[in-house]
């Protein structure tokens, strides 16, 4: 059955023009990861968006120290309430790494005051069973309220155990990946989904909940050997992307971990520094093709 979630909540529309997304993410000068990853990704996949920048730095933070943090958070307000005079509207809201914990609230009110009828959270915050260095604690309670506003959200292993209070683990058995998934649903979402998730030596898995049709999807694949930043911004990117075309929910997590997959192996083979972010440029008309690792129920 085609997953017809998104059509239905703008209004009826079919995917036959472009939909207006408001990209709310930092952008960095250097390293491919947030707006300079979502920007190309969606363009290409014949949406329009509109950034909302939440912190301005010089490199990525993984590979790099001294690098310069511009937090944009007291010009947000004036940025949205410039959107709301002059009438502006938006088929999708997508939030992403936001510059400070403050910030959630001017999110929340943004989503309150705009009638925008898909509203997608990356709760970006974490990764390898860490907060990121740049946080406190106090961004998971704030992360948790924001993810009570989403119809999709995209939380890596690491996040979605601290948004549950979870323990972070090594390994996650598929029953304890649907447990967590619909405990995330329970906060709001129509749609969960968990990326990165070891389900075994050597194996990552993608999981997702689709609550309406309480249906539990899994996509597995190999980890390869190098760690590129930007990977979650280019999934929830392309999962986005599909969906707001109305995409099947399987097709949208095949092209999203596909399209991973095949990235980084390029970026391997042609020696792409980690640290430079993934060559989103050279394999973007490789979005939706080369489909090596495919979605099931489970």
């Amino acid at each position: 059955m085609d997953y017809n979630f998104c059509i239905a909540k703008i209004k009826g529309m079919v995917a036959i023009r472009s939909k207006k997304v408001a990209a709310l993410h930092d952008i960095s000068g250097v390293g491919k990861c947030s707006l300079t990853c979502i920007i190309p990704i969606l363009s290409k996949m014949k949406h329009i968006v509109c950034p909302a920048p939440t912190a301005v730095l010089s490199t990525i933070t993984g590979f790099f120290e001294n690098y310069e943090f511009i937090d944009l958070t007291k010009h947000l307000p004036g940025y949205f309430k410039h959107w709301k005079e002059e009438g502006l509207s938006f088929d999708c809201a997508y939030s992403g790494f936001l510059g400070s914990h403050e910030q959630i609230d001017i999110v929340i009110d943004f989503l309150n005051c705009f009638e925008i009828p898909l509203k997608v959270i990356d709760p970006v915050f974490g990764d390898d069973k860490e907060i990121y260095p740049c946080f406190d604690k106090t961004i998971v309670d704030k992360m948790k309220e924001l993810i009570k506003h989403a119809d999709i959200i995209t939380p890596n292993a690491t996040e979605a155990a601290f948004l549950l209070d979870e323990k972070q683990r090594d390994i996650v058995e598929l029953s304890l990946i649907k447990e967590m998934l619909v405990r995330l649903s329970e906060k709001g979402p129509k749609i969960a989904v968990i990326t990165c998730v070891p389900v075994k030596a050597g194996v990552l898995s993608t999981a997702c909940f689709d609550k309406e049709n309480n249906k539990f999807y899994i996509v597995q694949n190999d980890i390869l050997p190098v760690e590129y930043p930007g990977t979650g911004d280019v999934f929830s990117s392309v999962f986005l992307g599909s969906i707001l075309r109305g995409d099947k929910i399987t097709d949208a997590l095949n092209y999203a971990v596909n399209y991973i997959y095949n990235l980084i192996k390029h970026a391997i083979s042609k020696n792409y520094p980690p640290r430079e972010g993934l060559p989103i440029e050279e394999m973007i008309d490789e979005i939706g093709k080369n489909i090596i690792f495919t979605a099931a129920e489970f």
